[in-house]
């Protein structure tokens, strides 16, 4: 049985020594306390896993596990959630930053709403300074999010599995994500938005974020071959996609 009140925050690292520092400041900080924040190390060679070690001494409510090989982000995160406690699931980026009262915000809006299923705006912001607010719908159903894919982004969401019961991400190597929110949309739970931003993505040269046009043949993939949409329908959703992500990044 889940804690009720408990938040589990779920983030896979792969090689992120030089962010994972702030990045888990800016949970640990977060004005909701009540928080299991669990690690799965994706055999990391960098010193990520010995920096993982040091935070759990200073923080009880950490909790690590280091994969035995090489697998991939939905395996770490499926890892985190099966050791995972908490009726809600938060999922962060280990290069990502949180806003300090991104969660009691976020909660308070799901049990105010009784929502399942939470997304926020988010912040865009380069290595070089400069940074954007990226603009979300209130509300995304299965047709459009397929348009507006970009609308939610991983670190911002927040999933209440008393509504939703049990959650797997899907064993892709990209767009996992993006996979099971259409998964959760076509049972019928709608996704909302809390229009702040309280999320903040960091755009590295050596993400995947942008790499942005490198994704479109991943993207096609997605549509067509894992959620079986037909060919024209497929290339509509799609041209939504390619300009909205350009859209995005561009700043």
């Amino acid at each position: 049985m889940y804690k009720n009140n408990l938040v589990s925050v779920i983030i896979p690292t792969y090689n992120i020594q030089y962010f994972l520092d702030s990045t888990l400041e800016s949970i640990v900080n977060q004005t909701y306390k009540n928080l299991e924040i669990i690690l799965i190390d994706d055999c990391s060679n960098d010193g990520t896993y010995q920096k993982i070690i040091k935070w759990a001494d200073k923080d009880s409510r950490i909790v690590y596990r280091q994969l035995e090989k090489n697998s991939g982000a939905a395996v770490s995160r499926n890892v985190a959630i099966g050791l995972s406690n908490g009726r809600f699931l938060a999922f962060c980026d280990s290069d990502d930053l949180w806003q300090p009262d991104k969660i009691e915000k976020q909660i308070s809006f799901m049990r105010e709403r009784d929502i399942a299923f939470c997304f926020t705006q988010y912040v865009l912001q380069r290595e070089d300074g400069k940074s954007k607010i990226v603009y979300v719908h209130n509300k995304l159903d299965y047709e459009q999010s397929l348009r507006n894919s970009y609308c939610i982004t991983t670190s911002s969401v927040v999933i209440d599995r008393l509504k939703t019961g049990d959650v797997r991400i899907p064993l892709a190597r990209t767009g996992q994500d993006h996979l099971l929110w259409w998964s959760l949309m076509k049972k019928g739970f709608c996704a909302y938005a809390l229009k702040e931003p309280v999320t903040i993505i960091r755009v590295r040269k050596d993400s995947l974020s942008e790499k942005n046009f490198g994704l479109i043949k991943k993207r096609w993939s997605l549509y067509h071959h894992h959620e079986g949409i037909p060919f024209f329908k497929c290339l509509l959703v799609f041209m939504h996609y390619a300009i909205n992500g350009i859209k995005k990044y561009r700043f």
